[in-house]
């Protein structure tokens, strides 16, 4: 197995590739064009829906207790408007 691991390693290497941690799960994954976009922030649609769905009940427990939308955003790392809609 470990083997297995450095020829993995040397082919990266030799290939130049990149690895971004997913945001949600922390999971690394390569970054290709042949893989997937080179913007990608998470590893999977899982994790990227669980992110979202997360980032909107935090803006509702945010709103409930009195937030600003604007600070609502800022904190969630997105717009105003996508903020407004969490939050109706």
């Amino acid at each position: 197995l470990i083997e297995a691991m450095w020829l993995q390693f040397a082919l990266a290497v030799d290939e130049s590739k990149d690895y971004r941690q997913c945001l949600q799960c922390g999971t690394w994954f390569e970054l290709s064009p042949e893989k997937a976009r080179t913007n990608r922030l998470f590893c999977s649609d899982a994790c990227k829906s669980r992110n979202y769905r997360e980032r909107k009940l935090r803006a509702q427990e945010l709103a409930s207790k009195g937030a600003d939308i604007e600070d609502i955003a800022e904190e969630l790392g997105t717009s105003v408007e996508t903020a407004k809609g969490w939050v109706k």
